[in-house]
């Protein structure tokens, strides 16, 4: 049997391929394999998260949580997962508990030290164009000219333009339509273009995208209150160059 070298011994050979040797050692007391505290911090995360959401992000989530739980026939599960909302913080157990129909329960979440503006994507400065797709809704009174007008000013930016129109190929005044109405939708887009008189079809997807909090734009004034909308409201606008300074907001909580 070899002999048993010391730590000393050990660390002063080089290297060599085969197990590592192992040597005894002295404790000062008893060994144990115990989890750190740390580990019974389930919450403390998630509650700073949810307090460095800005209230629209807050919201949001929210609405996550009682959309996905309603889905849920198990009233023992949305008592334990609102529960467990309540360690995280009592307005959101709250919020959810109520579109559940059920009792929040008392939590006891910690308060974080402070909180952190990088969570929350709100919170940054308005991001770049490049990449955006937009809508242009266009009819057969729609000109050519008008989509040219679009395409100039979305080009030096990187957006994409998406012709859209109640069918395929060239229209009667020149716009040549790349999707019918027909097979594409509002949530495709990053913001919407009406061009035209709008009919049931466009001003349903004009909506939809409102309703999503888009940017709008009307190139007549008449075009947007035709679809319910309000040319005065956030982020509708009627010129090109409006229109995509609103677009790098994304989003226009604020309607």
């Amino acid at each position: 049997m070899p002999p048993i070298r010391s730590v000393a011994d050990v660390r002063s050979q080089p290297s060599a391929p085969g197990p590592i040797p192992t040597c005894p050692a002295k404790s000062p007391g008893p060994k144990v394999k115990v989890r750190p505290a740390s580990f019974d911090d389930h919450f403390s995360q998630a509650t700073l998260f949810f307090r460095s959401m800005t209230p629209i992000e807050q919201e949001h989530i929210v609405g996550a949580f009682s959309f996905e739980l309603a889905k849920c026939v198990s009233p023992g599960i949305h008592r334990r997962m609102v529960a467990n909302l309540a360690e995280v913080d009592a307005g959101l157990a709250t919020a959810v508990a109520a579109h559940l129909g059920i009792d929040a329960p008392t939590g006891r979440p910690l308060d974080p030290a402070e909180t952190s503006p990088a969570l929350s994507i709100e919170s940054r400065p308005p991001g770049p164009l490049a990449g955006r797709k937009v809508a242009v809704l266009v009819g057969d009174a729609t000109a050519g000219r008008t989509v040219g007008e679009w395409r100039t000013a979305a080009d030096p930016l990187g957006v994409e333009v998406v012709v859209v129109g109640p069918h395929l190929g060239k229209l009667e005044k020149g716009a040549t339509v790349d999707r019918t109405i027909h097979i594409t939708q509002s949530v495709e887009y990053d913001g919407v273009v009406l061009a035209a008189e709008p009919d049931e079809a466009m001003a349903r997807f004009v909506q939809e995208a409102f309703r999503h909090h888009k940017t709008i734009a009307a190139t007549k004034p008449d075009f947007a209150e035709a679809s319910g909308i309000g040319p005065s409201e956030a982020g509708v606008a009627v010129k090109p160059a409006e229109f995509f300074d609103a677009l790098a907001a994304h989003r226009h909580w604020d309607r």
